[in-house]
C-alpha cells in the first residue's frame, strides 16, 4: 500500500489531498492480477482498470502474460497521460475522451494480438475503468462497466457509479451450463446499446463509447472520494462504516475475510482512497 500527501497547489487551493492506494490480486494461482491503477499527484489524475477474465485454454491454463491485464494498464497509462497533457480546463468531456483514446490503444493492441477474434479463447482483450481528476475543490469523473465510484460524506455514502454489469450478472446465473454462453454474450450483447442487458468494455470496438459515462461534483472538507475494482463489491455492500474511516489495507482484508468465509468468490481487489483535508 501507498499513503502519502499533496502539497496545497493551485489545483486545489483549499484543501490538502490524502491518498491511499492498493491492488491485490485473486487467490487463483495461476491467474495474474488484471486489475491495474495509476495516480499522477502533480496532475491530480486518478485512474483505475479491471481487465475482463478470459476463457482458459484447451489444456486448462489461463494465459499468462494476460492479455486483460496488460490491456488494463493500457487503460490507465493511456487515459492518464491523455489528461495530463490536455490543456485546462479539465473537464468532463474530457475525461470521457480520454477514455476513448484508451479504447483506441486497445484497439491497436487487439488487431495485433487477435486478428481473428472467435468471442471464445481469442476473444478481444478488453477492460473496464474509471479516471478522476480533482480540480478546485471539484471531483470530475468517467468510466464505462463495473468499477466503482463513492463519495463519502458524513458517514453517508453516495454511489457516483452505476453498475452496468448487474442485468448481464443474473442472466449468467440463470443460464448457467448453455452451452457456447460466454461467447454467445461477447459476441451478441456486450457493448450492444440496443440490448437490455448490455454493459461496456473498452475492447477497440467503436460501439464501446456509447457505455461511458461522467459525472462531476463539488468536494468539501472530511469527504472520501472511493475508487474501486468489482472485487471489493461485497465490503461495499456490507462495511459503509469502515469504507468511510478505513484505511486500505483494512478495507482489502474485510474483503479477504468474506472470501475466506465463503461469502465471495476472489478476485482482483484494487481500491483509491482519497480524502480530502
Amino acid at each position: 500500500m501507498n499513503q502519502y500527501s499533496a502539497p496545497k497547489d493551485p489545483l486545489s487551493r483549499s484543501h490538502v489531498i490524502t491518498v491511499q492506494h492498493l491492488s491485490h490480486k485473486s487467490s487463483i494461482s495461476d491467474k495474474p492480477n488484471e486489475d491495474a491503477l495509476l495516480v499522477d499527484l502533480d496532475n491530480r489524475i486518478y485512474a483505475l482498470a479491471d481487465g475482463v477474465s478470459r476463457l482458459r485454454g484447451a489444456d486448462g491454463m489461463y494465459p499468462n502474460p494476460s492479455p486483460a491485464s496488460e490491456v488494463a494498464q493500457l487503460l490507465v497509462t493511456q487515459a492518464s497521460q491523455f489528461i495530463a497533457d490536455s490543456v485546462p480546463p479539465i473537464t468532463v468531456r474530457l475525461l470521457e475522451e480520454a477514455l476513448r483514446v484508451a479504447g483506441s490503444s486497445i484497439a491497436n493492441y487487439n488487431k495485433e494480438k487477435f486478428p481473428n477474434p472467435d468471442f471464445g479463447i481469442n476473444d478481444y482483450a478488453g477492460a473496464v475503468g474509471i479516471v478522476g481528476s480533482i480540480g478546485i475543490n471539484t471531483l470530475r469523473y468517467a468510466y464505462i462497466g463495473d468499477c466503482v465510484g463513492l463519495l463519502v460524506r458524513g458517514g453517508a455514502i453516495r454511489n457516483l457509479t452505476v453498475n452496468q454489469t448487474e442485468g448481464i450478472e443474473a442472466y449468467i446465473r440463470t443460464n448457467k451450463g448453455t452451452p457456447n454462453l460466454e461467447q454467445t454474450i461477447r459476441r451478441e450483447i456486450r457493448n450492444n446499446e440496443s440490448h437490455p442487458l448490455s454493459w461496456g468494455v473498452l475492447t477497440g470496438e467503436d460501439k464501446s463509447a456509447a457505455f461511458i459515462k461522467s459525472g462531476e461534483l463539488s468536494l468539501n472538507k472530511g469527504d472520501r472520494v472511493v475508487f474501486c475494482s468489482d472485487g471489493l463489491l461485497g465490503v461495499v455492500s456490507r462495511y459503509s462504516a469502515l469504507l468511510a474511516e478505513g484505511s486500505a489495507n483494512e478495507i482489502v482484508n474485510a474483503m479477504l475475510k468474506l472470501e475466506d468465509d465463503g461469502s465471495y468468490r476472489s478476485d482482483d481487489k484494487t481500491l483509491i482512497l482519497i480524502d480530502i483535508g
